[in-house]
This record gives structure tokens, C-alpha cells and sequence, in this order.
């Protein structure tokens, strides 16, 4: 993996998180490859606030932009960012 041979700790400061994140993830890469590293599939909510559009919406800010767009000195994406994402660009769905 390229940034591997950086070492554990410059790949940590690098994302904003913390050194025991990203020592579990190179263990579940060890232990299961590539396939241990996929993220879990969302829950969806029958009651959620934010329409079909404005999920596609946040969907495409995250996998594009940084939480350092935003201003937030974090460039990983957090639930509470995210929800203060949502309430600047989707304002509407929660009124």
C-alpha cells in the first residue's frame, strides 16, 4: 500500500485521527485484505429529514470535498460535521 512506508504515525497526523484508528485498520488489512477495509453500508432511516436529492447532494460533498472546506480543522469526516454540513446546505429539510 503507497503511504505505508511512511509509518504509522505521519499517516495519522496526516488524516486527523488517532494512531489506535489506524493501527486497526492495518490489522484488518492483515487479517482480511482489501475487503476488511470497505466501510459499513448506511442504515437508512423511513423517517429521515433530508430528501432523495439532498442525500445525493451530501453524498457528493463528502466524497469530494474535505471537512476543511467547511472550515473545520479536521479533514475527516465526522457526524457531528456532517450534520453541521447539513444544516448549511440543507437548510430547508430541517424547517
Amino acid at each position: 500500500m503507497a503511504g505505508w512506508s511512511k509509518g504509522s504515525e505521519s499517516i495519522y497526523k496526516e488524516y486527523a485521527t488517532y494512531s489506535s484508528c489506524i493501527y486497526h485498520r492495518i490489522s484488518g488489512y492483515r487479517s482480511g485484505g482489501m475487503a476488511s477495509l470497505k466501510t459499513r453500508s448506511i442504515a437508512h432511516s423511513k423517517n429521515s429529514k433530508l430528501t432523495t436529492e439532498q442525500q445525493a447532494i451530501l453524498a457528493k460533498i463528502i466524497l469530494t470535498k474535505e471537512p476543511t472546506d467547511y472550515g473545520f480543522y479536521k479533514a475527516l469526516w465526522t457526524r457531528d460535521i456532517v450534520a453541521a454540513v447539513i444544516k448549511t446546505e440543507c437548510s430547508d429539510a430541517l424547517a
